[in-house]
């Protein structure tokens, strides 16, 4: 897959946060093939859900699972 060069809507310290929680969450709640906890963090920190998982996705970020392993 090609990444596309975008900017990141993060900062580096929130996406380290971002990959952390999904991490945490993972560990009790697997994967089911979403974006739902990385979606739950940036909801909860009133960020652009769209623009975040937009760009997740160009890094490799499709589901938690691979924003926990590609992301970083």
């Amino acid at each position: 897959m090609r990444r596309t060069h975008r900017p990141s809507p993060l900062t580096l310290h929130q996406l380290q946060e971002l990959v952390d929680h999904v991490a945490t969450q993972l560990e009790s709640r697997p994967c089911d093939h979403t974006t739902r906890h990385a979606e739950a963090w940036c909801r909860a920190r009133g960020l652009n859900v769209r623009a975040t998982l937009n760009w997740l996705k160009t890094r490799g970020g499709w589901c938690d699972c691979e924003v926990w392993l590609n992301v970083l």
